[in-house]
């Protein structure tokens, strides 16, 4: 019964906000001045664990990733259906998905783990998490462990719920906030905190706090992701996805960060809300870190994907967990930012999720 009180709830929050904030630009993704050796990943809940995945398979071009509220690599192997809830953690084994990580790596099925010593990775996880239970970031801290020392965890230390930490906006840090799109006021900017130990401290915090308190002089547009898409549009993608660009980045070589929505936060469900609302854009115009949204589409064929999660368990099939998953994203949205010639990037040509 919960649960079905649960999905009701999220449905009318969906009708409610399913609107954009205010009338965006709309045009193809622009080819910018990104720094190649300062690519990051991060994303909260089925993004969260998208990150994790893209981090892993990606480690020779990433710097770092920044999880929040996330699935721990290889948990959802199996399940071949969407959902949202993680409430049997303690079945995880995080020795075998540590060893089936060293043995993608050994095979070529994601990136040589040695690139992972030099990432920086981030963790964060409240301890009243119904949805995504707080052991799942433990078991996240505990397979980064093993191959990369430079972490900083903020686990089980806030009374958070599932959803977004923020120092300003959201509504009660232990409560479900579906009204503020998952995002909870836990007087703790969770993005700042985040990118300034990915990008080796010392980055710029917005001091009036997270949301809404930096004048956002970049760029917000929608682009056109089915520029990417070969053979019509592929599983759960939308064909829109979001981009900012600082208002130094025109001129300058800026920092680049892929950022993941989670289950029901995408463009269909709440517009550009999860930008607007978590506190990337401040953070980001701040510090020029040019942002990249990919967005996902609700899917209620085959595969199943009612609430356009990214994919954890595999619902697209077997290889959503190995580079041949993940890869596109990168190489095929990263060339069309970055102007130099001489940066290589393997020529993939399908992109779907």
């Amino acid at each position: 019964m919960g649960c079905y009180i649960f999905l009701v709830e999220i449905i009318i929050v969906a009708l409610i906000f399913n609107s954009t904030s205010g009338k965006i630009a709309f045009k193809k993704l622009e080819k910018l001045k990104v720094d190649p050796k300062s690519v990051t990943v991060t994303g909260f809940s089925s993004g969260g664990a998208q990150a994790m995945q893209f981090h892993l398979a990606h480690s020779s071009r990433l710097i770092g990733a920044g999880i929040f509220s996330g699935v721990p690599y290889l948990y959802g192997f199996g399940r071949k259906r969407e959902d949202f809830f993680v409430n049997d953690i303690e079945r995880f084994n995080t020795t075998e998905a540590i060893q089936a990580t060293e043995t993608y790596s050994i095979v070529g099925a994601i990136d040589p783990v040695e690139y992972l010593k030099n990432s920086r990775v981030y963790v964060y996880h409240g301890n009243k998490d119904s949805t995504v239970e707080p052991g799942s970031g433990v078991a996240i801290e505990d397979i980064y462990k093993h191959f990369s020392p430079n972490m900083l965890c903020n686990i089980n230390v806030l009374e958070g719920e599932h959803g977004m930490p923020t120092d300003n906006y959201g509504g009660p840090c232990g409560r479900l906030n579906l009204a503020n799109y998952m995002v909870n006021n836990c007087k703790y900017n969770g993005v700042y905190e985040m990118y300034n130990h990915l990008y080796g401290g010392n980055l710029t915090q917005p001091i009036q706090g997270s949301v809404g308190t930096v004048p956002l002089k970049g760029e917000f547009y929608q682009f056109d992701q089915s520029e990417f898409y070969v053979g019509g549009t592929p599983h759960s993608m939308d064909k829109v996805g979001f981009v900012y660009i600082p208002s130094d980045c025109e001129k300058k070589t800026c920092r680049l960060s892929f950022v993941f929505h989670g289950c029901l936060q995408n463009r269909q469900y709440f517009g550009d809300k999860f930008p607007r609302t978590t506190g990337y854009l401040e953070v980001a115009e701040l510090n020029d870190i040019i942002q990249v949204y990919p967005q996902t589409a609700r899917s209620r064929g085959n595969p199943r994907n009612p609430s356009g999660c990214w994919d954890w368990m595999g619902f697209t099939g077997e290889d959503y967990r190995k580079l041949s998953y993940v890869k596109i994203l990168y190489s095929l949205l990263l060339p069309s930012l970055v102007s130099s010639l001489n940066f290589a990037i393997p020529n993939y040509v399908i992109f779907f999720i």
